[in-house]
């Protein structure tokens, strides 16, 4: 790995050593075993093609880093290179096991081929459009809807990092009509947790006005006529950005959706009405990641 930014305020310098019981004093309280497991175990989680082991390694890396903040460049388990700060959820997440939410990867993995169109609403710094930009090849299209400015900024700084050509990056969030919206930041979770929808008060961090558009204005002006995959996770706004897909929905790409009810609700709707929409599509559902604390499950692919 290769860091490129620490927190301000390094160790200071090591004194000139007198005799060799001073070097053995000296060293002892240098050798910090947290330290070398916390920049280990991260190598071996995302280098690995053994399974054994790379949970355990990246959990224990995780709960020794969460009070750092600093950026590295490294390679994620499937091979891009992306630049992280480890001070974000999703990214100290990837940073430790080389991958987000590896079940969604696999359905990507699995699904999508050379010269395929991917759309990734709510692309964050971009881990799965780098993965579908791998997969669908150079003549392939990647659309990837992030309005977050700064993971935005990371994002684009990814895509470049990896020499992509056929990744299009948009700041418009997605909805039912276009309009003019206020997203807000929270104060937990990282740049992953920004939505349309007004936070309670304790975790408001801030707010910017982004343009809103429909999915299949977006992509008529990009002139794409037909999708093949949907990856969509939104906090709350997966049911208005779905009506404004209709078109796009009636050549039945394949759609991977998170689903909360939590956050739905707070958007005015709910699971049962997403639900509704895309059975009017003609899809069916199936979870990809086990149920939490949810009815039909936080992912599904339909």
């Amino acid at each position: 790995s290769k860091v490129t930014k620490a927190r301000p305020g390094g160790g200071t310098p090591m004194p000139a050593l007198a005799n060799s019981s001073e070097v053995f004093r000296t060293l002892v309280p240098i050798i910090d075993m947290r330290g070398t497991i916390a920049a280990v175990a991260p190598c071996y989680a995302r280098r690995t093609p053994l399974e054994w082991g790379r949970w355990r390694a990246a959990s224990l890396a995780e709960g020794l880093i969460n009070h750092l903040d600093f950026e590295a460049t490294v390679r994620t388990h499937f091979g891009q290179r992306m630049t992280l700060s480890v001070n974000d959820f999703v990214q100290r997440s990837i940073y430790c096991r080389g991958a987000w939410d590896e079940a969604i990867a696999e359905v990507i993995i699995n699904r999508l081929r050379a010269r395929h169109v991917f759309v990734d609403a709510g692309a964050n710094v971009g881990f799965f459009t780098l993965l579908a930009s791998t997969l669908v090849g150079p003549q392939g299209r990647v659309v990837a809807f992030e309005p977050h400015p700064v993971a935005r900024a990371a994002l684009a700084n990814n895509v470049n990092l990896n020499k992509m050509t056929n990744v299009t990056i948009s700041g418009f969030a997605l909805s039912d009509s276009p309009t003019v919206m206020d997203l807000y930041f929270e104060n937990e979770g990282g740049l992953g947790s920004s939505s349309l929808r007004q936070p309670p008060a304790e975790y408001r961090n801030g707010k910017v006005q982004v343009n809103v558009d429909t999915l299949d204005h977006q992509l008529a002006h990009l002139g794409i006529e037909k999708v093949d995959m949907i990856k969509i996770d939104i906090e709350g706004a997966e049911l208005a950005a779905l009506r404004g897909a209709a078109e796009t929905l009636r050549g039945h790409p394949a759609v991977i959706c998170e689903i909360s009810g939590y956050n739905l609700e707070r958007m005015g709707d709910s699971e049962e009405g997403l639900m509704t929409l895309m059975r009017s599509h003609g899809y069916t559902c199936s979870a990809i990641t086990p149920p939490r604390g949810s009815k039909f499950g936080p992912f599904q692919q339909y």
